[in-house]
C-alpha cells in the first residue's frame, strides 16, 4: 500500500495518511482488492453489505412472495440497488488513475441522483387524494431539483475540483433535494390523529430516514474523526465509513417506511403514474449518460493537456497519469 505523497492530490482524502491502493493495476486487481486491506475496503463493504440486508429483507420478498407486487416500492427498491452498487464499485475501482477516480466518482453521483428521483416518485404514487395538477407540478420540480443537485455537483467536481466552496454548495443542494423529497408526505404530518381512522404507522419512519440524512451530512462535510488524529484512522472509522453507515439508516427507514404506507394506503396507489415514472426513469437514464459523456470529454481533453505539459517540463509522463478503463 502507498502513502499519501506517493499519489496525485485528486485522489488523497483529507487527514488518511496511508492505505492507497498502486495506480496504473488492471481492472482486475482493484476488483480483488475487495478482499484485501486498504483504505477504502471498508467503504465497499459498508455499502455492499447494507445492499444484501435490504434485498433478504424488502427486495425478495416483494417480488417472489408478494401475490401483486407494487411498483411504487419497486420503483424505491431499484433507487437503493442503484445507489448501493454505484457507490460500492466506485470506491472498489476509482483508484487506477486520474481519469478513472473521475468516472467512477461521476458514476457515484448518478447513483445519488436516481435515488432521490426514486423516493420522490415512490412516495408520488403513494400519496392519498392527489391530482392531476400536483403530480405534474412535483414530477416537473422533483427533475429540476435533483439535477440541479446532479449537476452542480458533478460539473464542479470535473471542473473545480479543488475548490473547498463546492463542497458548501454539495452540500446545499443536497439538503434541498433531501427537503424536496417531503412535499409528497408533508400534509401527513400537519393531520391530527382524530383525523385517521388507523395510526400513520410509516411516519415515524420517514422521519427518522431525514433525521439520519442530517446526522450523515455532518460525516460528509467535516471529515471527522480523521481531522482529530490524522494517520489513525486510515483503514478504520473514518468520516465517510461513518456516513455510510448513516446513509444504511436513512435507507432502511425508507424501505419500513414504504412498505408501511403500502399496506395502509394500498387504496391510493396511483396507477395512472405508472407510465408516466417510467418515462421519468429512462429520461434520467438518457441525462446521466449525456452528462457522462460531455464531462468525461472535457475531463480527458484536460488530462491530456497536462501530460503534454509534463513531457515538456520533464521529458517525460509521470506514472500517477493513467488512462480510463
Amino acid at each position: 500500500m502507498l502513502v499519501d505523497s506517493e499519489i496525485p492530490q485528486l485522489l488523497r482524502r483529507r487527514h488518511i495518511l496511508s492505505g492507497y491502493r498502486p495506480l496504473n493495476e488492471s481492472a482486475n486487481y482493484y476488483f480483488t482488492s475487495a478482499f484485501k486491506l486498504h483504505n477504502e475496503f471498508m467503504n465497499f463493504w459498508t455499502h455492499m453489505l447494507p445492499l444484501f440486508f435490504i434485498y433478504i429483507r424488502y427486495i425478495h420478498p416483494e417480488i417472489f412472495f408478494v401475490s401483486e407486487s407494487r411498483w411504487p416500492l419497486l420503483i424505491l427498491y431499484f433507487g437503493v440497488t442503484t445507489l448501493f452498487l454505484a457507490s460500492s464499485f466506485t470506491h472498489l475501482m476509482h483508484s487506477r488513475s486520474q481519469l478513472d477516480h473521475i468516472f467512477w466518482l461521476l458514476i457515484d453521483f448518478s447513483g445519488i441522483l436516481t435515488f432521490s428521483l426514486c423516493i420522490g416518485l415512490q412516495r408520488l404514487a403513494q400519496r392519498q387524494e392527489s391530482s392531476s395538477f400536483f403530480n405534474n407540478f412535483y414530477i416537473y420540480t422533483l427533475i429540476f431539483v435533483v439535477y440541479l443537485q446532479y449537476i452542480s455537483t458533478s460539473a464542479l467536481f470535473v471542473l473545480r475540483p479543488f475548490w473547498k466552496t463546492r463542497h458548501i454548495i454539495r452540500l446545499f443542494t443536497c439538503l434541498l433535494c433531501g427537503i424536496w423529497l417531503y412535499i409528497p408526505i408533508i400534509h401527513r404530518y400537519f393531520t391530527s390523529p382524530t383525523e385517521l381512522t388507523t395510526p400513520d404507522i410509516g411516519l415515524p419512519f420517514h422521519s427518522s430516514a431525514f433525521q439520519w440524512l442530517l446526522i450523515s451530512g455532518i460525516f460528509m462535510g467535516v471529515n471527522f474523526p480523521e481531522c482529530i488524529c490524522p494517520g489513525f484512522f486510515d483503514y478504520f472509522c473514518y468520516g465517510h465509513q461513518i456516513f455510510h453507515i448513516c446513509i444504511f439508516m436513512v435507507t432502511w427507514n425508507l424501505c419500513d417506511g414504504a412498505t408501511h404506507d403500502a399496506i395502509q394506503f394500498s387504496n391510493f396507489s396511483q396507477t395512472e403514474l405508472y407510465e408516466p415514472v417510467i418515462k421519468v426513469l429512462v429520461g434520467n437514464a438518457i441525462g446521466i449518460a449525456t452528462t457522462l459523456w460531455v464531462l468525461m470529454k472535457y475531463a480527458n481533453i484536460r488530462i491530456n493537456d497536462k501530460k503534454v505539459e509534463t513531457v515538456k517540463d520533464c521529458g517525460g509522463v509521470p506514472d500517477e497519469i493513467g488512462t480510463a478503463i
